[in-house]
């Protein structure tokens, strides 16, 4: 099995992404779209993440919200995981110095609901490619712009 396809998307390594998964940006969602094809909002299809070879559970899912009232915002479509996976705690070590530096931003701020921006010199990039199998996505880390 062909693990390191087509590149898809570079994120950059936040506190989210460290902990819950990522938010697919509208204008990549296409394809990601044609995997969730006759699910409802909602209800998530279940994916694999290959991360340095191992393979980790993951849920794809275009998050459900009260269409009526918000009849123009576009779709919301996430690759969530929990801590049960060992995928957060992959992505931790992977990314160690943003996670330590964020961990510590978080720490002295006064809500957690504030979002911290790594410093330009020091982000981190998790970067998504298709792999050969339709639910299967892998991913490595990027140091570079």
């Amino acid at each position: 099995m062909d693990f390191e396809g087509s590149y898809i998307y570079r994120k950059e390594v936040d506190w989210s992404l460290l902990h819950e998964g990522l938010t697919i940006p509208v204008r990549l969602q296409v394809a990601f779209k044609n995997l969730l094809e006759g699910y409802p909002h909602g209800v998530g299809r279940k994916i694999t993440l290959v991360l340095d070879g191992v393979l980790y559970s993951a849920v794809l899912v275009n998050q459900k919200f009260d269409r009526d009232k918000y009849s123009k915002h576009a779709d919301v479509v996430q690759i969530r995981f929990s801590p049960k996976t060992g995928l957060p705690t992959k992505l931790q070590q992977i990314f160690s110095s943003s996670h330590n530096y964020l961990k510590s931003e978080r720490a002295v701020s006064e809500t957690r609901k504030t979002f911290i921006r790594m410093p330009e010199n020091q982000k981190e990039y998790f970067v998504l490619y298709l792999a050969t199998q339709p639910d299967v996505f892998s991913s490595r880390n990027n140091h570079e712009l």
